[in-house]
């Protein structure tokens, strides 16, 4: 999939984020090609990623750079690499967790959890009771009504 690259760059012309990043999106690829897997997998881009798909509807070949920057994220973690975005990880993981656990997001659960993890958490209480008293945050999780197939998409996606 990752072959059909030229090299045109347009992905990274239109990537919000690329300013952020060591490695620009068309760089990324490049690497992987190369067999960089080490340097690939410890660049901040691959946490910096935010999946908005600008990447993808500026590519000539449909390549979908989100996707693969999901499975590094993921390889990743799976090989304890050196990661330079710790809060971002942390966000990750936690997202990851919550839909694990409820088969969707529990934002209030989420927000708590991420935060004990990248701390200061305290910092961010005035936001959470504004939303709580607009509605927008409920007290307890919801659970989706199906879990028995979000199990097995669990399974089928290594989560």
């Amino acid at each position: 999939m990752f072959s059909s690259c030229f090299q045109c760059r347009s992905c990274s012309g239109g990537c919000p984020m690329a300013e952020e990043m060591d490695y620009l999106p068309n760089e990324i690829i490049r690497m992987v090609q190369l067999g960089l897997k080490q340097e690939v997998l410890e660049s901040r881009s691959v946490w910096l990623c935010v999946g908005c798909l600008a990447c993808v509807s500026e590519c000539p070949n449909g390549i979908s750079l989100p996707e693969m920057m999901d499975t590094l994220r993921q390889i990743a973690l799976e090989e304890k690499a050196e990661v330079r975005e710790p809060e971002v990880v942390a966000f990750h993981q936690e997202f990851l967790g919550q839909v694990k656990r409820y088969g969707r997001l529990y934002e209030l659960g989420f927000m708590a959890r991420y935060r004990m993890k990248s701390l200061p958490a305290l910092r961010d209480i005035p936001n959470y009771m504004k939303f709580m008293f607009s509605g927008r945050l409920s007290l307890l999780p919801e659970r989706i009504h199906k879990r028995v197939d979000m199990k097995k998409l669990n399974e089928v996606c290594h989560v």
